[in-house]
């Protein structure tokens, strides 16, 4: 756990995974030689065999040693790491019973930290910058935390919210230093 005068960067699951990415490159070795392409409907709701297909892909034990890590998040890992933060990784539980070492293990095995938490309430954790990919969770830790720092890690999901370069909002933080 970090000192008292060690700063503390807080790093969500959802955006050290690339769920989207490793998932989209799943479903297209799943798919059949004459397979449309399509995975939702027009009202964008997954098909029912890509619905039954994700649930099959992320509940087997080898989704975890597929799972691909976010670059730009390991990026600013590294560099926080490098510039005196301290990682603390706050995890969401998986859905799926069992999974919950086999995250422990891709965890340990694609960054340093051994240092989770696992919270009801991200917000209430305690930061100097936090990042993540869902803009509500972001909102409501700003709220708590006044003179923190967020970054947004850029989805699809997300695209439309946040407009900027991650670097930017690091850079501005460390030079405050």
């Amino acid at each position: 756990m970090p000192t008292n005068k060690e700063p503390v960067i807080l790093f969500t699951t959802d955006a050290l995974c690339d769920y989207q990415g490793t998932l989209y490159s799943e479903l297209v070795n799943l798919r059949g030689l004459f397979e449309q392409h399509d995975t939702k409907d027009t009202a964008g709701n997954l098909l029912p065999h890509i619905k039954e297909r994700v649930e099959l892909l992320t509940t087997h034990p080898s989704w975890w040693e597929k799972l691909r890590v976010r670059g730009t998040p390991k990026t600013i890992y590294d560099s926080a790491r490098e510039l005196g933060y301290h990682p603390l990784i706050v995890a969401t539980h998986p859905s799926h019973d069992g999974q919950a070492s086999l995250m422990f293990d891709w965890l340990k095995r694609n960054f340093s930290t051994t240092d989770y938490v696992f919270p009801i309430q991200p917000q209430l954790v305690n930061g100097d910058v936090f990042v993540d990919v869902n803009p509500e969770r972001i909102q409501k830790w700003q709220e708590e935390h006044k003179k923190g720092l967020v970054i947004m890690v850029s989805t699809s999901e997300n695209a439309k919210t946040y407009k900027g370069s991650f670097y930017d909002a690091l850079s501005k933080r460390i030079n405050k230093k």
